[in-house]
Formats: structure tokens, C-alpha cells, sequence
């Protein structure tokens, strides 16, 4: 093995122990409002093994390098997803030519990421010198030693493997991870869930034994979140609020959540909390849904959505739920007009409900939505009531075309409770879960950095059983 030092191999110990790993990882935290140190110090043991001229051993280093890679990109998204499961992930897989384009070039772009950087760190490998190797390994455990000294001065508990400079991810996650770290591949099963439900009003006259309403509809919004500034929600509702002479009250509110949609579905529903995201493999704990329970009151129960039925296993947990008839995109003679897992418009969704709510019996009918998932297409947005530039909000962003398919929704959501087949209907109308939003100044919309959870939106009325006099 060559053992002298040079410049050039120096540079190269710097570019592939610090730069490399590390740099693309920065600008993501940075551009997502995560954070991230500076230097993950798991990526030392690869980088010693790659320096070998020994084949095996460097294949070992390069295998190694790929594990605390896949760590690094799993705390970032743990970061959004915190209950998020390996396991999920190649269930989630299976969608990914159905779902969001941008989720396609993500995945691509991690796996070519990953592609290149193996291909350099074996390249830049066979260009450092032990010796150079070492002393870039000294360099920087003893500046990570004075940054530790530093804050050990400030904070007894200061640790020499996280400072601000450097720290394990590794420890970092298996330290913060150990109390469900048996959960992180999945479970078979449901929770209860940790957060508040908008249907409270109707689990509690139910566990009071106490009427409800002939006519109920849930709906769940997709992506329909609660912006930190009140006034872009109001004007969201702002069409639904002038219809108030046709309701006998009106109530809205938000609360914190954090997950995927059928959590929130879960949420509403069952206030219950999946352990996987593959509802197909959960065989029990349905028996306390809603719909179980509207079933035993007489009410007809119906389940709807504009996409198929194979996302989330619906059409497993759906009728485990003991809803009476479930409805998909292939049940109905729709045209699939819209983007989103190339399904059925929400508006074209509407007249399906009005014309169940003209029968004159007890109905509990759940809407999921659909037209407003990521990736917030501009070709659904047929409706331009709702102005970004209001707000300062870029009008070509993620977050704006959200806001505008929220608003276009409730404008249609306000002329389809003046239908006479709607009087008499009971509504709660909540987001599944904050808009997914991928840029840092975005993301603040819904939730500052000291904020661990954004908000959901809902509101609860009740259309007139007769028009108002004139």
C-alpha cells in the first residue's frame, strides 16, 4: 500500500469522508426545513474499509456505505413520517406508477444519488493513501473533540458523538427509536388513536346512547390543511360561509395530526391508528367503527371514493369496517377527468350523493376525496376565486395550487348543500392531513419549526330540514 502523503490525496480524504456523504443531505435538510449535522461520523467505518486495496474488504466498505446512506435518508423522512415503517415502504412501492409523478422522480433520483455516490467513493477510494486516510480521520475527530469540550463547558450531558459538527446518526436513531423499535417493520394491527377526531360529536352520542341526525355525511378532504394564517382558511370557506340562513348551526376548528390518509381515514372513522399501511393484512379491531355502530341504529352505510379500490386495501378494510356497499372509480359510469391516480372528479362525485340523500330513509354515507392530492395539478384547477398573491404565496408553488383546489372545493361543497336532496343532511367535512409540501417556505404556511405536527381543517353543520321563509 502507497503511504505517502500528497495534497491531492488529502483533498481526496476530505471530498470522500466530509463532502460526499454529507453535502446532499445538507442542501435536502436546508431546502426541506429539517435538520441535519454537518458531518454523520457512520460514514467513518466505510470510509476506512473503502481505502483498502483489497477487494473484498472495500466491497464490505461500500455495502456499508449504502446501509448508513438508507439510515441518513430514513431520519429525514422520519422527520415527516415519524410512524413511517420500512416494511411500508415496499408496500408504498407497488402505487408508485399510479401516485404522483414527482414521488416516481424522487425515488429515481435517491437511487441514481446512491448509484453515483458508490461509483465515486470507490473511485476517490483508490486514490488516498493510508496515511492521508488517517490523518483526514485525526483532523476531524479532534475538531469534533473541541466542539464537544466547548459545549461540554455549556451542558453537562453534551456527548462527544453529537455535537454540533458531527454526530452518529446510527446512535441518533437506534437511541430514539428503542422504545418501539420492534414497530419500525410494521405491525398487523390497529391502535387507538393519539389524536382528536372532527366526528367526536357523533362517537359521543353514540356512547351516550343519545339520537343522531336521520341523514350523515363524512367527508374526508384530501391534503385539506389549517394555514397558520386564519385568514387564508377563511377565505377558503368563505362561499360556504355566506349559505349560513340554510343551516341550523355552523362550527369549525383544526387540530393537530401527522400520517398518511388512510390514518386519517382510521382517525375518523374507527379512532384507531394502523400499524402498517397494508390494511389488507389487518384481519380484526374493526368492530368499533362507525359504521358498525350505524348499522345496529338502522342507518344504510355507504363508502365512496373517485380512485380504485386497491390503494390501502379499501376494498379489504372498507367492508370490515361493516359498511353495508362501498363505491369506487370502477363502480361508477364516470369519466375519469382528473390527474390524481387518474380518477374521478370530486365534482363529479356530487350529483352520485345528492341522489342517494333524495331517498327518504337513515344514511350514513363517508366520502373520500381525491382531487386535491398531491401533486396539486394546475389541469383540476378549473375554479380561480382564491389569489395567492393575497398572501404572498408564489403562485406556481405546491402550496398555492393546494389552497386553490381546497377553495375551489368548498365553492362547489357551497352550492351542492343548497340541492333539496340535501336538507335535512348532517355534514363533517375534515382534512385527512396537512398538504405533503416539500419546500421549506411552504411548509411554514402550515406549521413553524418549533411546531413537531401541522393542523387539518374541518367544520361541522347542518343543512335545514326546510328552507328558510323569505
Amino acid at each position: 500500500m502507497n503511504n505517502q502523503i500528497s495534497i491531492k490525496s488529502l483533498l481526496y480524504s476530505f471530498l470522500l469522508l466530509l463532502v460526499l456523504p454529507n453535502l446532499v443531505f445538507i442542501l435536502s435538510a436546508s431546502w426541506l426545513g429539517d435538520s441535519r449535522v454537518i458531518v454523520n461520523i457512520d460514514y467513518l467505518v466505510p470510509f476506512i474499509l473503502l481505502v483498502s486495496r483489497k477487494a473484498f474488504v472495500k466491497s464490505i466498505g461500500a455495502a456499508l456505505f449504502v446501509v448508513v446512506f438508507l439510515i441518513d435518508l430514513l431520519l429525514l423522512v422520519l422527520q415527516h413520517f415519524p410512524t413511517f415503517h420500512f416494511k411500508d415502504s415496499l408496500y408504498l412501492i407497488g402505487f408508485i406508477l399510479d401516485g404522483a409523478k414527482a414521488y416516481l422522480i424522487y425515488a429515481v433520483a435517491i437511487i441514481g444519488l446512491l448509484a453515483i455516490e458508490v461509483i465515486l467513493t470507490w473511485k476517490l477510494a483508490n486514490r488516498i493513501t493510508f496515511k492521508a486516510a488517517v490523518i483526514m480521520i485525526v483532523l476531524l475527530l479532534f475538531a469534533n473533540l473541541g466542539c464537544h469540550l466547548v459545549e461540554l463547558s455549556n451542558e453537562a450531558e453534551a456527548k462527544f458523538y453529537s455535537t454540533t459538527l458531527a454526530k452518529s446518526n446510527t446512535i441518533y436513531f437506534i437511541t430514539n427509536q428503542r422504545n418501539n423499535f420492534s414497530n419500525l417493520l410494521g405491525g398487523d394491527y390497529l391502535v387507538a388513536t393519539p389524536y382528536k377526531h372532527a366526528t367526536s360529536p357523533w362517537t359521543e352520542l353514540l356512547e351516550n346512547h343519545k339520537p343522531l341526525n336521520k341523514k350523515l355525511l363524512l367527508i374526508v378532504v384530501e391534503s385539506w390543511g389549517q394555514p397558520l394564517n386564519k385568514l387564508i382558511q377563511d377565505d377558503i370557506l368563505k362561499n360556504l360561509k355566506t349559505r349560513m340562513d340554510l343551516f341550523d348551526y355552523y362550527h369549525e376548528g383544526s387540530f393537530t395530526f401527522r400520517g398518511f390518509t388512510v390514518e386519517g381515514e382510521l382517525r375518523e372513522l374507527c379512532q384507531l391508528y394502523p400499524t402498517t399501511l397494508d390494511l389488507f393484512k389487518i384481519k380484526i379491531g374493526f368492530q368499533n367503527c362507525l359504521p358498525h355502530h350505524f348499522n345496529d341504529l338502522g342507518y344504510d352505510t355507504e363508502a365512496i371514493h373517485g380512485g380504485n379500490s386497491t390503494i390501502y386495501g379499501r376494498q379489504a378494510w372498507w367492508p370490515k369496517a361493516r359498511f353495508k356497499k362501498v363505491t369506487f372509480q370502477e363502480n361508477l359510469e364516470k369519466p375519469a377527468n382528473c390527474i390524481p391516480f387518474a380518477g374521478i372528479c370530486d365534482w363529479d362525485i356530487m350529483p352520485y350523493i345528492k341522489q342517494a340523500f333524495a331517498q327518504n330513509k337513515k344514511q350514513f354515507i363517508y366520502w373520500l376525496t381525491l382531487t386535491s392530492h398531491y401533486e396539486y395539478y394546475q389541469h383540476d384547477i378549473h375554479n380561480q376565486r382564491f389569489h395567492c398573491s393575497n398572501y404572498n404565496i408564489a403562485e406556481n408553488s405546491d402550496a398555492c395550487r393546494n389552497l386553490m383546489l381546497q377553495a375551489q372545493f368548498f365553492d362547489f361543497i357551497a352550492d351542492f348543500v343548497v340541492s333539496p336532496e340535501m336538507m335535512g343532511v348532517e355534514l363533517i367535512i375534515v382534512g385527512d392531513h396537512p398538504p405533503p409540501l416539500f419546500k421549506a417556505n411552504e411548509i411554514a404556511l402550515f406549521k413553524t419549526k418549533e411546531m413537531t405536527d401541522g393542523q387539518v381543517g374541518w367544520v361541522h353543520f347542518k343543512v335545514k330540514d326546510k328552507p328558510s321563509a323569505n
